[in-house]
């Protein structure tokens, strides 16, 4: 399958689907890179359990540690 045809069946992945995919994608980039570490996370931005602030929190770290604007 082409790559064009790759990103565009990835941008149309449904919400059932989404994880499965983020792993595949983890477990493959990990194959390829095994030195590296990576991680995925995630969580809602109006959360307010203590767990999904501190995950927040270290996405805006890391945000910041790149450059990157919220």
């Amino acid at each position: 399958m082409p790559m064009d045809e790759v990103i565009r069946a990835i941008e149309q992945t449904d919400i059932e689907n989404m994880q499965d995919l983020l792993q595949a994608t983890m477990k493959r980039y990990r194959e390829l890179y095994p030195e590296w570490k990576i991680l995925f996370l995630s969580a809602k931005a109006d959360a307010t359990d203590e767990r999904s602030q501190a995950i927040l929190e270290l996405i805006r770290k890391a945000h910041e540690l790149l450059g990157y604007t919220l």
